[in-house]
């Protein structure tokens, strides 16, 4: 289960981030508004699918790699954490600086994830039904999710590589399997592992 958890996150994690970019270059691009009050509209949209869109794929992917020892709920649940993560960090925007150095993009993307693993933890572990955490799960997301998105800002933040290419999807790619990576491995204590005549879920 170890390895299978941990290509989960890793290639989940990119997928996602794949998937998000480019929804983001297309929505900067054929679809970019001609007015900024529709602009704002279509970003703040943009910004909730492409959480749903992320929660929904890294979910799948540790349901695949967990099978029945989670619900099916987790799924949507995930794509819920996710999209309020995004919604809580596109409210945010207006208090980051116009030019942030390597210190605050690290510091924003650390409180970034800890409030999307507070999130993900939480909802996620509702759907264990009340299941005995082991150990707590929350806790583990937040500080899994808080390093490993800084640990991708890292990644994505040391190669300026300018506007929407072919190299920016690579850095975005190898970006999400690093923050993927890390989450694995600092989650793995905490997998709802059956226990002797518990049964799995449908």
């Amino acid at each position: 289960m170890t390895t299978r958890w941990i290509l989960a996150l890793v290639c989940g994690q990119a997928l996602a981030r794949t998937f998000t970019t480019l929804l983001g270059a297309v929505i900067h691009g054929p679809m970019a508004p001609p007015d900024a009050e529709t602009s704002i509209l279509l970003l703040s949209a943009a910004m909730l699918v492409a959480g749903a869109l992320e929660g929904t794929v890294v979910g799948s992917a540790e349901r695949l790699a967990l099978g029945h020892r989670i619900p099916w709920t987790w799924i949507p649940l995930s794509a819920a954490a996710f999209a309020l993560a995004w919604g809580a960090g596109m409210l945010s925007t207006g208090a980051e600086p116009s030019a942030p150095g390597v210190g605050a993009v690290v510091l924003y993307a650390a409180l970034a994830g800890l409030v999307l693993g507070l999130l993900k933890g939480s909802l996620q572990t509702l759907a264990l039904r009340g299941r005995p955490e082991r150990p707590p799960w929350i806790r583990l997301n937040m500080l899994a999710w808080g390093s490993g998105m800084m640990i991708g800002a890292v990644v994505t933040d040391f190669v300026q590589v300018g506007p929407f290419s072919a190299e920016v999807l690579l850095l975005e790619i190898l970006s999400g399997a690093s923050t993927g990576l890390v989450v694995s491995l600092i989650t793995l204590p905490g997998l709802p592992i059956e226990a002797p005549g518990e049964a799995e879920f449908d």
